[in-house]
């Protein structure tokens, strides 16, 4: 929804596996099989590539005991999208990702960022929120829940949640627009408190292009 409402988004396609109830002059819905995306993805150019789906997720040819990132869904749009003409990439990751990190969840998330890092985007934006609150579609909702839970559990941790705090899916989906709209180049890190920020600035213009307040 974000997207159709920007100015700057002529065109939104959307690929999805299951029919969407959901009509926009801008909006333009390919039903698709990503076990198959390199038969599937639309023709056509590519400029701006938003994603948001598990990370980890793979075809099922490449199941098996490994974990290769550019095996991944992401990794494969990816690359498919960039022979297109796609000059940005806008990747959904997730607060802690570190092949460091004691959870594969995360260390894999890693991974995957890296071999988007390794190709030659001419910007590519990852955000790395914290839980992601599902406003269902009720406005003011995911804030309130999120900002609740965010105060609970840092009262549980007396105070030092931080970069861990809830953030709700508007927020989420803003800050991925905004980030887009920066047309900064580069590789460009988001943490999950900061994600409140950019999104405000979706409507606000309170940070500049070049990512300084």
């Amino acid at each position: 929804m974000q997207l159709l409402q920007h100015p700057a988004y002529r065109k939104v396609v959307v690929l999805m596996e299951e029919p969407l109830r959901f009509s926009h002059e801008k909006l333009e819905i390919h039903q698709v099989l990503y076990e198959h995306l390199e038969r599937d993805l639309p023709q056509g150019p590519v400029h701006d590539v938003y994603y948001a789906w598990d990370a980890m997720a793979r075809p099922i040819r490449y199941e098996q005991n490994r974990f290769e990132p550019e095996e991944t869904y992401a990794c494969i749009l990816a690359t498919l999208t960039m022979a297109r003409g796609a000059a940005q990439f806008m990747y959904l990751s997730s607060v802690g990702a570190d092949p460091g990190s004691t959870l594969y969840y995360r260390q894999e998330k890693r991974e995957v960022e890296q071999a988007l890092e390794g190709m030659n985007w001419w910007g590519l934006h990852i955000f790395r929120p914290a839980l992601i609150v599902d406003e269902r579609q009720t406005a003011g909702w995911g804030e309130r829940a999120a900002d609740w839970l965010g105060k609970s559990l840092s009262t549980l941790s007396g105070g030092v949640l931080g970069k861990y705090r809830p953030v709700d899916a508007l927020t989420v989906a803003k800050a991925m627009v905004q980030g887009g709209q920066r047309l900064q180049p580069g590789i460009h890190h988001y943490s999950s408190e900061y994600l409140q920020e950019l999104a405000k600035s979706l409507d606000k213009g309170l940070i500049r292009r070049d990512g300084k307040r």
